[in-house]
């Protein structure tokens, strides 16, 4: 079987690569998210934020996880989970517990540990059938978790087959995921004038049809789509330019705030070869991360040409 990189909110592991993500949601204190592959919901990696000086303790919550799991299989009229094994685990360098469970023809496999540099209390499940080979996908997920990052490190993020890595500290403030255009947008945690965004389509040649031209895609979906609730901006302006060899335009507009530092827009969308359209963006106050910000749109440019 082959794998994939997964990552989401500041979470990775390699998952089989039909699996995809069909679930998300969260705020600063808690999240989710679910991946699943052509039939059933196969992982979901829920976290809660803890601090330090209050830190559950991973062996309490798993027997509430225990007590939960019962009722919540109880109020579905469904089988009652039996529990066939429980044991210490440790995921990533953290101690936790591990438990297997079994009910009618599913098997589900619950991984609890406290994560005390991110500060989150993470509960990991993955479900599959009685009778299907499953330890060698478990023990690849299992090993391959990444749950926090060392100073300078990049986070992965991953849209359909694509995924882009950048700075850890950009945190997740919306995203749309739609067979046309799908987009993710970050905010930076220190610096929240900053804002990071890629956008993808499958089909360029019918969503350029759609909107008439390139400046009215820009107008339209990432003015007002992706930006309109966190940056206004006038008219953004486009000019054509070659990147890798590949048609695609370099775009940008700019505003005045009130400290007289110039927020500026700045960003690249292109067609490959596959007929898809990649467009990446930042926003940002030209004389605080005015270099910082050319060398970041520049990073994530080069990995979106990548999948070329």
């Amino acid at each position: 079987m082959e794998f994939k990189p997964f990552g989401w909110r500041h979470f990775e592991a390699n998952v089989p690569e039909d699996w995809g993500l069909t679930k998300e949601g969260g705020s600063k204190g808690q999240g989710f998210f679910q991946l699943e592959d052509r039939y059933n919901v196969r992982m979901e990696v829920a976290w809660q934020y803890a601090p330090f000086e209050k830190a559950p303790d991973p062996y309490e919550t798993f027997n509430n996880y225990v007590k939960d799991l019962g009722k919540k299989m109880k109020k579905l009229k469904l089988p009652e989970p039996t529990l066939v094994k429980k044991e210490e685990y440790e995921v990533y360098g953290h101690e936790g517990m591990h438990g297997l469970f079994k009910a009618g023809v599913w098997v589900n496999s619950t991984y609890i540990w406290y994560c005390e540099i991110m500060e989150k209390m993470f509960t990991l499940t993955l479900l599959h059938k009685v009778d299907e080979e499953f330890n060698d996908i478990e023990r690849q997920i299992i090993e391959s978790i990444k749950c926090h990052y060392k100073p300078g490190e990049k986070a992965l993020w991953t849209m359909y087959k694509m995924g882009v890595r950048i700075p850890a500290d950009f945190y997740l403030v919306s995203a749309r995921f739609t067979t046309g255009l799908s987009y993710i947008l970050w905010r930076n945690k220190e610096e929240q004038q900053v804002l990071l965004s890629v956008f993808y389509a499958p089909f360029s040649s019918r969503i350029l049809r759609d909107f008439g031209s390139v400046d009215k895609l820009l107008n339209k979906f990432v003015k007002k789509d992706i930006l309109g609730k966190y940056a206004k901006f006038g008219k953004i302006k486009s000019e054509e330019k070659k990147l890798n060899g590949l048609r695609g335009h370099e775009f940008s507009s700019s505003i005045m705030t009130f400290s007289f530092d110039r927020i500026m827009l700045k960003g690249y969308l292109f067609v490959n070869e596959k007929d898809r359209l990649l467009g990446a963006l930042i926003v940002f106050p030209k004389k605080k991360y005015g270099e910082k910000a050319q060398k970041t749109i520049k990073n994530v440019l080069n990995q979106l040409l990548s999948h070329t």
